[in-house]
């Protein structure tokens, strides 16, 4: 529903701003049209059907910002199901997202900016490989065709959300 919605908007009104994203209440904001976001979506969610398969669930490990919607909002056009997590900073952070990874079962990880090599070190202690794939990369990749939107229906997981206390052990 929300991919019908983005392409409807893209087409009514593609010049509007779609998305503001503020990094603070004092910054001018971050945005982006129904068009682009519409393009973008399609663009990238193409790309991961390249990678993964449609039910697939990949970590989405990003700060604030636009990439994550991105990227969300990619990954329901390829019919993958995004677990968003917070990008680690502190240890216990790191100890939570070392839970999430072994317990959701992630087929790949999706990352911004440098953390592609911390996340590296932190699926090494798998029993299995599980793919670091960064924003960047990702929206660099050539797609020679856009891929239509995975069909969805109401039955289909939307996203897997961890909570606080939902990965001790």
């Amino acid at each position: 529903m929300i991919l019908e919605t983005i392409q409807a908007a893209s087409e009514s009104k593609p010049g509007e701003t779609a998305l503001a994203f503020y990094a603070n209440s004092s910054a001018d904001p971050v945005t982006i049209t129904w068009r682009r976001l519409w393009d973008e979506t399609v663009s990238l969610g193409s790309a991961l059907t390249q990678r993964f398969a449609p039910g697939d669930p990949l970590l989405l490990v990003f700060g604030p910002g636009l990439d994550f919607y991105l990227t969300q909002l990619a990954c329901h056009h390829a019919g993958c199901v995004p677990i968003p997590v917070p990008m680690p900073g502190e240890r216990g952070e790191r100890e939570r997202l070392e839970s999430v990874i072994a317990q959701s079962g992630c087929i790949g990880v999706i990352t911004e900016g440098d953390a592609a090599q911390t996340l590296t070190d932190l699926t090494s202690n798998l029993d299995r490989s599980v793919p670091i794939v960064s924003f960047k990369d990702l929206s660099a990749q050539s797609v020679e065709a856009a891929v239509p939107a995975h069909p969805s229906t109401a039955d289909d997981l939307a996203f897997i959300q961890y909570t606080s206390g939902s990965v001790g052990e």
